[in-house]
């Protein structure tokens, strides 16, 4: 399966970090197998399922600072709702940046886009076992309130807008981790995409 592998600007991972990597076209890493790989751990080379994804949950993973991005291959051993392990991955080539990720006004549009789809799609599960705490709905209409503002107001609320959704989003997904797990959020990443590029 395609798969996309993010790295810094010079093409490294884990750089000056046990695991160090420096990726490039036609490189390959193997890891031996394991009978119960893991991610976030090193038995595992991390990769993302979809382009799009991998970029959104790039400030909540590695948070590389304007990565670099890499097409490989690879047969997936494990995955979680946004990412994937394997024990060998092939690099095809470097593919350029999306145009939406280019630009940072769109990024950031598309970032509390994406956001606030998330934590809706498990918004009712987390107030069914938290009814009282209206916070995650809270941080949604927010970030909804930035994306239909225009001119210098909604530069200054951007920021906060997509902090404060990113934050309830994760905190409604940890607490309703089984349920988000029939979530799809490969779809919900290449709609808000969508969404906020057409607009424009």
């Amino acid at each position: 399966m395609l798969c996309y592998k993010l790295t810094d600007r010079d093409g490294y991972t884990q750089r000056g970090k046990t695991g160090e990597t420096l990726w490039s076209e036609g490189f390959v890493l193997t890891l031996p197998e394991t009978e119960k790989p893991q991610l976030c751990t090193a038995c595992v080379i991390h990769a993302y399922p979809n382009l799009n994804l991998g970029l959104l949950l790039n400030p909540l993973h590695a948070a590389i600072k304007n990565p670099l991005i890499w097409e490989g291959e690879c047969e997936s051993c494990v995955s979680d709702w946004g990412k994937l392990g394997t024990f060998q991955l092939t690099i095809l080539r470097q593919i350029p940046m999306p145009d939406w990720y280019v630009e940072a006004d769109i990024r950031q549009r598309v970032m509390v886009r994406f956001a606030i789809l998330s934590a809706e799609a498990v918004l009712s599960i987390f107030e069914n076992r938290f009814p009282g705490d209206d916070r995650p709905r809270k941080a949604i209409e927010a970030a909804k309130e930035y994306l239909n503002q225009k001119g210098a107001a909604a530069a200054r609320a951007a920021a906060a807008a997509a902090d404060a959704a990113y934050a309830y989003a994760a905190y409604a997904y940890a607490a309703a981790a089984d349920a988000a797990a029939d979530v799809n959020f490969v779809e919900l990443a290449d709609h808000a995409v969508k969404m906020e590029t057409e607009r424009i």
